[in-house]
């Protein structure tokens, strides 16, 4: 399943589709890992099947993160649910999802989970910052490569130069 997606294999679309509805969790994921990758606008229905669900686990992370990609501004009513989601992991997949959406209202999840204690949280979320065109999010994610201790500096400087990407003249 992941070779598909490293090949770029639009044609395996169809049955990674299957895949993405297996009972076996991990095979599941997988086809998720790899629909998302693809950016094959066929996975949008499974996405927004799962984000509609509002449950937790990587599954759902993966359809937000998917929705973030091939979504549409009607997808964030969808996105916007999790939010509020028990799990750290899904409201920060779906934060980030909205601001690749456009959306800045997930941009306190983002912050708070930056400065969490979960330390996968902490990464996804400074990366997603990237997509979120506030100065409050342009400060916070300076202020790790200032912090001679700031965590994820990597995706740090990922993130502030896909806010620049982003304003940047063609």
């Amino acid at each position: 399943l992941g070779m598909m997606a490293e090949m770029r294999d639009d044609g395996g679309v169809p049955a990674l589709l299957d895949a993405a509805a297996d009972p076996d969790e991990g095979v599941q994921r997988a086809a998720l890992a790899a629909l998302r990758t693809l950016a094959d606008p066929r996975a949008g229905r499974r996405f927004r099947q799962l984000v509609r669900g509002n449950g937790r686990g990587g599954a759902v992370k993966i359809a937000a993160a998917g929705l973030g990609r091939i979504g549409t501004a009607s997808d964030r009513a969808l996105l916007r649910a999790l939010l509020d989601n028990p799990d750290e992991g899904v409201r920060v997949h779906a934060a980030g999802a909205l601001a690749m959406l456009g959306s800045e209202e997930g941009e306190a999840v983002l912050l708070t989970a930056v400065d969490g204690d979960n330390p996968i949280a902490q990464k996804n979320a400074t990366y997603a910052l990237g997509f979120v065109r506030t100065p409050a999010a342009r400060e916070r994610l300076q202020r790790i490569l200032d912090d001679p201790a700031g965590e994820w500096k990597s995706y740090a400087l990922i993130a502030l130069a896909q806010q620049r990407r982003a304003t940047a003249s063609e």
